[in-house]
């Protein structure tokens, strides 16, 4: 057994093979998980290394169990996250994904996620609530709520869409057992601008390395990833990697915003600030280093509080339950 950003995963061996049954944290309607279910099984379809969806007899990605549910995939033995992985693997599997046709209807649309600001008065409603909550990093977010809200000015709309995961890190981008990579947790998935995702998989998988960056483009421009090539804008070329990376530090630190940022309301979480809930990884920025742009210079290596990378905090209510978790629970068998 294992367990994820948004359920616990279990292994089922059966006469027929072997399959991960996942049990959502939060129930979802067929509706909510209609385009990203899709999507992975376009993805399967036309050849990305990625667990096959195993529906139910009647067609639905979810079954009722003990009144929860559940969805099945097929087992795949998965490597621990590395960022290290084979860069060229990368790239190619990347491509791969960014050249799946879209499988989303225009009443999807583009998830305001990845493009839109959060604004000062959603930072300022947040710090309040977690002030009166009692949390114990409110007073930290306080502090650095000016410079996070400076970063929005480095948010960039989309310029081209295409079928995109949207949550290419490094624990969704794993190594196999058997060799290779594999693409796992597609909840997210859907319409984004592919320069955009390749820039943030730079970050994750080269960082400060231009020569693994310099492959991975290089491998994802040989296997036909359309990223850059009708938007001047966003020009990826294989010789120039730093620019990708640098764009994808500004995605990572747009997606740490968003993350702390969803829809605040009491009683829980609803379905758009748990798929928010995925992005937390993001949350985390790595280098000490400064960051230079228009409001100078901003220390970013504790952008965001170690708490945050727990769980999602979208109410009073959820911090309490928090807390009482915490007091039996380690940290470590809560990540």
């Amino acid at each position: 057994m294992a367990r994820g950003k948004q359920g616990l995963v279990w292994r089922l061996d059966t006469t027929e093979g072997s399959w991960a049954v996942k049990v959502p944290f939060r129930p979802s309607s067929e509706e909510e998980v209609r385009s990203s279910t899709a999507l992975h099984e376009a993805a399967h379809a036309a050849g990305v290394p990625t667990p096959q969806v195993r529906r139910t007899t009647e067609g639905s990605v979810f079954a009722s169990i003990d009144g929860g549910q559940a969805r099945v995939y097929e087992w795949v033995d998965l490597s621990p996250p590395d960022v290290g992985l084979d860069p060229a693997g990368v790239g190619a599997v990347v491509a791969a994904i960014h050249c799946v046709p879209r499988t989303d209807t225009a009443q999807d649309g583009l998830d305001p996620w990845s493009h839109e600001p959060v604004g000062a008065d959603r930072w300022d409603q947040l710090v309040a609530q977690l002030m009166r909550a009692g949390a114990p990093f409110a007073g930290r977010l306080s502090y650095l709520r000016d410079g996070l809200v400076a970063l929005e000015a480095w948010i960039e709309p989309p310029q081209v869409l295409a079928a995109c995961h949207r949550d290419l890190w490094a624990d969704n981008l794993l190594g196999m057992a058997e060799g290779g990579v594999c693409v796992i947790d597609w909840e997210n998935s859907g319409p984004a601008d592919p320069s955009q995702e390749l820039g943030y998989v730079l970050f994750e998988f080269a960082r400060s390395d231009p020569g693994r960056a310099r492959d991975l483009v290089a491998a994802y421009r040989r296997a036909g990833g359309p990223a850059g090539r009708k938007s001047p804008g966003t020009l990826l070329d294989a010789d120039r990697p730093a620019w990708a990376h640098h764009r994808g530090r500004r995605y990572r630190l747009a997606a740490a915003q968003r993350s702390l940022a969803g829809p605040c309301r009491l009683g829980g979480m609803d379905q758009r600030s748990a798929r928010r809930a995925a992005h937390l990884r993001a949350a985390r920025v790595p280098s000490a280093g400064g960051l230079k742009g228009a409001e100078g210079t901003m220390a970013t290596a504790h952008l965001v509080p170690e708490e945050f990378n727990i769980r999602y905090f979208d109410a009073a209510e959820d911090w309490r339950l928090y807390a009482a978790k915490r007091r039996s629970t380690s940290l470590h068998q809560l990540r």
